[in-house]
């Protein structure tokens, strides 16, 4: 009878058997959040705050190569090459030229005084623009001898991840010749299907897992989604 009431009132009646059979568990209702699941395939990219390129602001040649190899690490400040530049060579001839002229100004007015020494100025700025150290140009003061090859230094500490620089090769001005990468800090980019976007937002918790080491998870949060869809796969 109890069976049928329930069933007359809109219910579902089940005998103790069949509910232990079926494992049927029952809770009272809740207020709470909807939590909703959704599983991706991803991939590790270094940060982009982490990378940097190496370039010039003069043509050149490189005549020597210190660092020759993909995922080389590298210290900040340490050489990646050597290039051989005439424009470099000539500016500091002229630098040396403007400065031998001032010296022989001993005693000179000071208008003559001045525009010598605005001379020396603008040579001295040149080198510094093409990211020759005052150092060097003090050393190139001091002892008059001319840098015949520019050393370009790594910018910061990383990875080689991009070598377009060879021995002998032709550089231009603002070409790429080194990419290098902090890699103790990645990003993991998942790529969401369309119709899962709507469960993802920034904050979300997120758990993953990589091949190299199965059951071992690790947790994070989404901490940025793309506002641009992939047209070819339909993921963001």
């Amino acid at each position: 009878e109890g069976a049928e009431g329930a069933a007359a009132q809109g219910g579902i009646a089940l005998s103790p058997e069949r509910i232990q059979t079926l494992g049927v568990r029952t809770e009272a209702a809740t207020l709470g959040p909807w939590v909703r699941s959704v599983r991706v395939v991803g991939h590790f990219e270094p940060a982009e705050p982490a990378l940097s390129t190496v370039t010039t602001k003069f043509e050149g040649w490189i005549e020597r190569l210190y660092v020759n190899a993909v995922g080389q690490p590298v210290r900040a400040g340490e050489p990646l090459m050597a290039l051989y530049s005439p424009e470099l060579v000539s500016t500091q001839q002229e630098f040396l030229v403007a400065l031998e002229g001032r010296r022989r100004l001993v005693g000179a007015s000071a208008d003559a005084l001045a525009g010598a020494d605005a001379l020396v100025q603008a040579a001295r700025e040149r080198l510094r623009n093409w990211d020759i150290g005052d150092a060097a140009v003090t050393r190139l003061e001091e002892t008059g001898e001319i840098q015949r090859a520019l050393v370009l230094h790594a910018p910061t500490r990383g990875v080689v991840l991009q070598r377009m620089a060879t021995l002998g090769m032709r550089v231009m001005p603002g070409e790429r010749l080194f990419e290098i990468g902090d890699l103790s800090t990645l990003w993991l980019m998942a790529d969401v299907f369309e119709q899962d976007l709507d469960a993802v937002a920034v904050g979300a918790q997120a758990s993953f897992e990589v091949p190299s080491q199965p059951g071992r998870q690790r947790m994070g949060k989404v901490d940025f989604i793309y506002p641009t869809l992939d047209e070819p796969t339909r993921t963001t």
